[in-house]
């Protein structure tokens, strides 16, 4: 057995994944070297590994840069679903103080910060900046187009692959694990205008 993508990293079994903190923290420096020093983080469910590397990634940025930023900023929600973050950015981007930046931890959420803040008459990315993760077809499509981190599937799968026929022609080596890099793909919704 080979896992793919999600993993459990207390398994003895071998896997491929992409490294979800350094890709958030990347993703979250681009933002910063952006100008951007007010950011809201959009997570996923808790009991995914994916969704606490991507925080402790976003985290990490934060403190290194040394920005602080609201707790109520950091919303964790219990499923990718469009409309529970649309109605979580708009409870954010209600207040008086708002961020210039969000980072999410899916291109779902991502559209549904681009919706909010034509709500609320802020221009992405001149008033608020939008980072997506996954680089699925919608990232591509929305206006602004999203800027998202391409996670490699093919290379993934691939590689999963690879790692499985290594196991069943040579049931005595050790398995190995890989993390592959994710790619930050810039598109309009970080590009100053």
């Amino acid at each position: 057995m080979v896992q793919c993508c999600e993993y459990n990293e207390e398994a003895t079994y071998p896997y491929v994944s992409i490294d979800d903190f350094t890709a958030a923290e990347n993703a979250t420096n681009y933002l910063i070297s952006c100008g951007c020093t007010k950011l809201a983080f959009i997570n996923g469910p808790a009991t995914f590994k994916y969704a606490n590397k991507r925080y402790e990634g976003f985290s990490s940025a934060l403190s290194k840069a040394e920005i602080s930023i609201p707790p109520n900023w950091v919303v964790q929600l219990p499923e990718i679903n469009y409309e529970m973050a649309y109605s979580a950015v708009c409870r954010i981007l209600n207040s008086e103080t708002r961020p210039n930046a969000f980072f999410t931890i899916s291109d779902i959420f991502a559209a549904a910060v681009i919706r909010a803040a034509k709500r609320f008459h802020l221009h992405v990315p001149k008033d608020i900046m939008v980072v997506g993760f996954d680089n699925i077809d919608l990232s591509s499509m929305t206006s602004p187009s999203l800027t998202t981190v391409n996670q490699p599937g093919f290379q993934q799968g691939y590689s999963a692959c690879e790692l499985l026929l290594e196991i069943i022609e040579n049931p005595s080596v050790t398995p190995r694990s890989l993390l592959l890099d994710a790619e930050l793909i810039i598109r309009e919704s970080t590009m100053k205008l």
